[in-house]
């Protein structure tokens, strides 16, 4: 017993706005996300089994508006982009109800219901120059992300299989770059 049964729905919206000037083409959108999760008491399930095991549904329902704005200058020889965007990701039902082996990873897991969705800022650029054969690419990035959600292996074993618990950091930060050639004959 990993997860209980449950329902989610998961649904959004979005628009999209272009608008091309010259050498430039800008783009912005806009988008609403929402989850909606319920779980039950599993069918069948005889309780001396799962004594340890937090059964008590929930429900909850998640949402939020996200939006992307970015531009594109294009020249002959050099491709330049800028992207600033918002990001949002709820807990899936394994991060939040989950108390049980995990076959697929060999490990015990446990949830917490506890754990508020995600919300993040991401910065990204491009600069690429162009030549008859050749180009070259750099793309640094970064992303703010506010109640990072990730797995802890703890220093408990349940059987002979270590127990991994999904925690929640206030504040995380992932940046890094992508550097390329891309070579033509």
């Amino acid at each position: 017993f990993l997860i209980p049964d449950a329902n989610t729905f998961d649904n959004g919206a979005y628009t999209m706005l272009n608008y091309e000037w010259g050498k430039w083409d800008f783009q912005a959108g806009v988008r609403y996300d929402r989850r909606d999760l319920e779980t039950f008491q599993t069918a069948g399930i005889d309780s001396s089994i799962i004594q340890n095991i937090d059964v008590t549904p929930i429900q909850r329902t998640y949402d939020q508006i996200n939006y992307a704005a970015g531009f594109v200058r294009n020249d002959k020889r050099t491709t330049f982009r800028l992207n600033v965007s918002s990001g949002y990701r709820a807990p899936h039902l394994a991060e939040l109800k989950a108390d049980g082996f995990h076959h697929g990873s060999l490990r015990y897991e446990q949830g917490d219901v506890n754990l508020n969705p995600e919300q993040a800022l991401q910065v990204d650029a491009t600069m690429e120059l162009h030549f008859d054969h050749l180009e070259f690419i750099v793309n640094p990035y970064f992303n703010r992300i506010v109640n990072f959600i990730y797995l802890y292996q703890s220093d408990q074993f349940e059987g002979s299989f270590p127990v991994f618990e999904f925690r929640q950091a206030d504040l995380a930060y992932l940046y890094g770059g992508e550097a390329g050639f891309h070579y033509h004959p």
